[in-house]
């Protein structure tokens, strides 16, 4: 039996993709329990003081996900370092936001992949890339839709839930 895993997330919580990730783990690895806090629309300050009411949490492996992120680095920094100042071991991991739709080399994107980059190097070792793997992975259906958006660098379109929320990758 494998740790427990704690999903601490915002709305990317909610449709089952990390579920999904983690039920495949148990298939090779074993049993594999695991809670989540998943509450849409919360930033990644908001996920810090719910993880912090809860010492239950703090000796699971934890997956931290703030995937539409909408602070300021300097807050997200500071919220990682609470979370994880409360852990009572080192096993976690920080999963990389969604650009959601802004596109590779828009000021928009500019600056949300500055901020990824600064928070990947706060979080070393325990940062978790998604959109690369996604992009070079095979995973995309090969339509139009979702060659532009590879050529965008965001999630492709048969991968996605809805705008910005990734779906379960298909086998």
């Amino acid at each position: 039996i494998a740790d427990p895993v704690h999903l601490l997330t915002d709305s990317f919580g909610n449709n089952n993709v990390l579920e999904e990730e983690i039920n495949l783990l148990a298939t090779t690895t074993g049993y594999v329990g695991f809670s989540n806090d998943a509450v849409g629309g919360s930033s990644i300050t908001e996920q810090a003081a719910r993880f912090g009411l809860y010492a239950k949490w703090w000796g699971r492996t934890l997956v931290i996900m703030d995937g539409g992120f909408d602070g300021t680095v300097a807050q997200a920094k500071t919220a990682i370092t609470s979370i994880v100042g409360r852990l009572t071991h080192d096993r976690w991991v920080y999963v990389e936001a969604s650009p959601q739709e802004q596109a590779d080399g828009t000021p928009g994107r500019t600056t949300f992949d500055a901020a990824v980059a600064e928070i990947a190097t706060h979080c070393g070792a325990h940062y978790l890339p998604t959109i690369e793997p996604i992009l070079t992975g095979g995973f995309d259906d090969g339509s139009a839709n979702d060659l532009a958006d590879i050529a965008n660098r965001i999630w492709p379109r048969s991968l996605r839930s809805d705008g910005i929320h990734p779906s379960v990758i298909p086998n």
